[in-house]
């Protein structure tokens, strides 16, 4: 009988260590993925530094925090989410600075800090600094290479208190290239909103691209985009058809499945706008099919060029 209990001692004492051991391990992964929090509303990941940064990839849904400034030199950067996986969670810079991201691609799309994001997905309150795109096809950004949708329901995407600045794109691949310092390209089904963002001190260049904004490219069916307090300075914006100071294109295959543009009290002040082709503004390059609302919005002291249909607002409508 003594025996027996002995060895049931064992054995209980084996099972403990070895959960001991597990949980153990289960910490030193969750603290190689972030320096701390669960991953919760209330308890979100804290991401210090590039690798934890890159790591969102493994949780596309979960809550983040910067609790760092983040540099990124010497990054091979994947960009977070692709169109399959978007990223659909929440991250709170907390006026923090993620700088030195440089992304160099002879061909694909979806490009930028995050290369998607979709349904309910929250980018905010952070710095991009001294950020680089080069040689990408379409659907690019800085902060977000394209919006993607699941499905037909509308849901809400969020862009707040996002400055980005000393960044330059130089997109030399032809075709419709669709990129901006901020979203490239919002597909069909988003509702996007942009509250304060602020661009300075950056070139967008493209010899023969098309749809190419200042913060949107394109804006596609069934989509609604909600523009407020948003202002871009002392930046350069070159491309071929359907180039603005804010949005490249707003589009529908109809009127009935069009996309609505609203954008309020936002300014374009020092800046170049430069189309080698038609359809160039201020404001949005070419409205097709398509509803649109611009109030209380300033062009100043901004050159903008092109070859028919330029303007200081909208460049077009078809």
């Amino acid at each position: 009988m003594n025996a027996k209990r002995i060895e049931i001692k064992k054995i209980n004492k084996i099972i403990s260590i070895s959960m001991i051991l597990l949980l153990g391990l289960c910490v030193m992964i969750s603290s190689a993925s972030a320096a701390g929090g669960s991953g919760t509303t209330g308890d979100p990941y804290i991401i210090e530094n590039a690798t934890e940064l890159q790591n969102i990839n493994n949780n596309l849904s979960a809550y983040y925090i910067l609790g760092n400034n983040i540099n990124l030199t010497g990054v091979t950067w994947t960009p977070i989410g692709n169109s399959t996986n978007p990223f659909l969670g929440d991250i709170d810079g907390k006026g923090y600075t993620i700088s030195d991201l440089v992304i160099g691609s002879s061909s694909g799309s979806n490009y930028g800090l995050f290369g998607a994001a979709g349904s309910g997905a929250q980018i905010n309150n952070f710095i991009m600094d001294d950020c680089s795109i080069t040689g990408v096809n379409s659907s690019v950004g800085i902060l977000v290479g394209t919006i993607v949708m699941s499905s037909s329901v509308h849901d809400t995407m969020l862009i707040e208190d996002i400055s980005i600045q000393n960044c330059d794109m130089n997109v030399s691949l032809t075709g419709d290239i669709r990129g901006s310092f901020v979203i490239g390209y919002i597909n069909s089904y988003a509702d996007v909103e942009y509250n304060h963002v602020v661009i300075n001190n950056c070139d967008f260049l493209s010899a023969s691209g098309n749809i190419v904004g200042g913060l949107v490219g394109s804006v596609n069916t069934n989509s609604t985009l909600n523009m407020i307090s948003c202002d871009i300075e002392n930046s350069v914006i070159k491309g071929s058809d359907s180039i603005g100071g804010l949005v490249g294109r707003v589009y529908g295959a109809t009127v009935l499945t069009g996309s609505n543009a609203n954008i309020d009290d936002c300014t374009i002040h020092w800046c170049t706008i430069v189309g080698s082709s038609s359809y160039v503004a201020g404001g949005i390059g070419k409205v097709e099919n398509s509803i649109y609302s611009v109030a209380n919005t300033i062009v100043s002291a901004s050159c903008i060029k092109g070859t028919g249909y330029v303007a200081g607002i909208l460049g077009g409508i078809v």
